[in-house]
């Protein structure tokens, strides 16, 4: 048997100093990486919300070609933790004004911390909701807490805006990056983008032609 022959390898290993040393390292890289990822996926985020309501805005509009009566979009802005949302609504086919409407979508949730904002100027949410539109003709009835609202945007037979109804102001809709609380106070994460030069997403519709615009703007 030669010299050294039966003895256990010695397997190489980290000293602690070692492991704390790397351990460190990796902390710095995450605290480096963290920003950089969570602004992907506002981003995201935003883009998704951005995509989905102008899609929605879109499929109501032919809708309302198709069917040859009023399609409804209805904006649901809800209180943390539930995610605002989107449902798209067609009058009845006898022209009531009591009825149910036809549901054509669920309630679709907007991504995570997007808000559809109301800035106090005038826009869509701002605009109160026409008498006959009532939340007892929505299925399954939402149960709007104090704080939230529901909003509407009404897309006639040949596919233009009948509501709201207003000057070009009063079809655009704003989104921003934050949460509502209780009572519909909203902390937004885009008055700091604004403090750095950037705005709010905002959709503009077209009153002829029902066709949806993306811009963004600083107000």
């Amino acid at each position: 048997m030669g010299c050294g022959e039966g003895r256990p390898a010695r397997r190489a290993s980290f000293s602690l100093p070692e492991l704390l040393i790397v351990m460190a390292v990796m902390a710095m890289m995450m605290a480096l990486l963290l920003p950089g990822v969570s602004g992907f996926f506002s981003i995201a985020g935003r883009r998704g919300a951005v995509n989905l309501l102008m899609g929605t805005f879109e499929q109501a509009r032919v809708a309302a070609i198709e069917a040859g009566r009023p399609v409804h979009v209805v904006l649901y802005r809800r209180n943390h933790p539930e995610p605002d949302a989107v449902m798209v609504v067609r009058d009845p086919g006898d022209a009531s004004t009591t009825d149910p409407f036809e549901r054509l979508t669920k309630w679709i949730n907007l991504p995570k911390g997007v808000l559809l904002h109301d800035p106090g100027s005038v826009n869509i949410l701002s605009q109160p909701r026409p008498a006959d539109f009532t939340a007892a003709r929505l299925s399954p009835t939402p149960q709007v807490a104090p704080g939230e609202s529901l909003n509407v945007v009404t897309f006639n037979a040949s596919g233009g805006v009948d509501y709201p109804s207003g000057g070009a102001a009063s079809r655009q809709l704003y989104l921003s990056e934050g949460f509502r609380g209780e009572g519909g106070n909203e902390a937004l994460i885009s008055d700091r983008k604004k403090s750095r030069g950037s705005g709010f997403e905002v959709i503009s519709l077209s009153r002829y032609t029902g066709r949806a615009q993306f811009d963004i703007t600083g107000i």
